[in-house]
């Protein structure tokens, strides 16, 4: 299929990638979508990221039975999680530049994303663990969502980065838009040596180019609608003053 894929003009290959978007989420309300606060949440949250990185052969076993990284413990990073019955079942890392270089940053020079003052939001660490029937984007979209209005409140950056498998850029750029930074061999967990990606979105640039890719499409299909206007109950998120105070409590 994916071979089938590649030999198809861009512009149909990244229209089908599109069209796989399915935002009717009746069949998930009983999801949450949250930063994790409590003790439990975080622990929860960091035995996932090491039972799915353990299932994949990106490290290797510890007597915690979690993934740990100095960075979760700053301030500048928030975790975000996906509950669903009271069980952690989707997890996603958002960190701000700072003194201590971000995974990107250690293996991507990102100093052009820093002149003027400028600064990026991480995205690191995304996995999930559903049924076979489930469709990962049902927690990936929501999660995203809480991730830019955290931007708007709380990190306030310019640019959003992350890394992708270079084999998967084609169809994460497709829904994603992102912009390719550069693309080398790296060895961190992730990708265990394979070739990545690295990308960026300029977030002032963002809400206008989904639109031109979205906004004509259907309620169940427009990613725009759904990430920059409709509200999603699911999904819960401090007040901004309390954020701030978390920050730098």
């Amino acid at each position: 299929m994916k071979l089938l894929m590649r030999l198809l003009p861009k512009k149909y290959r990244h229209s089908l990638f599109r069209k796989s978007i399915k935002l009717d989420f009746q069949a998930s309300q009983s999801m949450q979508f949250k930063i994790a606060e409590s003790k439990e949440e975080l622990e929860a949250a960091f035995r996932l990221i090491y039972q799915i990185y353990l299932k994949k052969n990106l490290i290797v076993s510890s007597t915690s039975e979690m993934k740990l990284n100095k960075i979760y413990a700053l301030p500048t990073t928030k975790i975000l999680i996906a509950k669903k019955d009271k069980k952690v079942i989707g997890v996603l890392c958002l960190s701000l530049e700072n003194e201590i270089q971000t995974t990107c940053e250690e293996q991507f020079d990102l100093s052009s994303l820093k002149e003027n003052g400028k600064s990026f939001v991480e995205i690191s660490s995304f996995v999930w663990d559903l049924a076979e029937n489930e469709d990962y984007k049902a927690v990936l979209f929501p999660l995203c969502k809480l991730g830019l209005q955290l931007n708007r409140s709380f990190f306030k950056a310019d640019y959003i980065v992350t890394a992708i498998a270079a084999e998967d850029f084609d169809y994460w750029h497709s829904l994603f838009l992102f912009d390719k930074i550069s693309e080398k061999n790296i060895r961190f967990h992730e990708f265990n040596g394979r070739s990545a990606v690295c990308v960026f979105s300029d977030i002032k640039k963002l809400e206008a180019k989904f639109v031109k890719k979205y906004s004509k499409k259907k309620k169940a299909k427009n990613l725009h609608k759904y990430l920059f206007a409709d509200e999603d109950p699911r999904i819960q998120i401090p007040p901004p003053t309390e954020i701030v105070a978390q920050r730098h409590s």
